[in-house]
């Protein structure tokens, strides 16, 4: 499936949705994302993601770490413990 983002902007708030396969070849366009929305809040929607792969869940942790909220995720692979970086706590409202 098709990795694609679509960037939202409200204020100094940026939504980016996700949606496809989160994988390794996406990986620098999200990370050049990280690099140039300093100063903003970052989030990034999962609703539509298909499939996450290490590279993928990697990234997001780091996002996650530099203060960025990860949404609508699907606890499939939101709250697996090894994963460093990312909550192990899935809330129930989709944050």
């Amino acid at each position: 499936m098709t990795f694609r983002i679509q960037r939202f902007v409200k204020g100094d708030v940026v939504t980016l949705m996700l949606s496809g396969d989160i994988a390794s070849d996406g990986a620098p366009e999200l990370q050049a994302i990280l690099d140039t929305d300093t100063g903003r809040e970052l989030v990034f929607d999962l609703r539509d993601a298909a499939v996450v792969d290490r590279a993928g869940v990697r990234l997001l942790a780091r996002a996650e770490v530099r203060g960025a909220t990860l949404t609508n995720c699907r606890s499939l692979w939101r709250d697996v413990d090894e994963l460093p970086g990312l909550r192990t706590r899935v809330d129930r409202t989709g944050r």
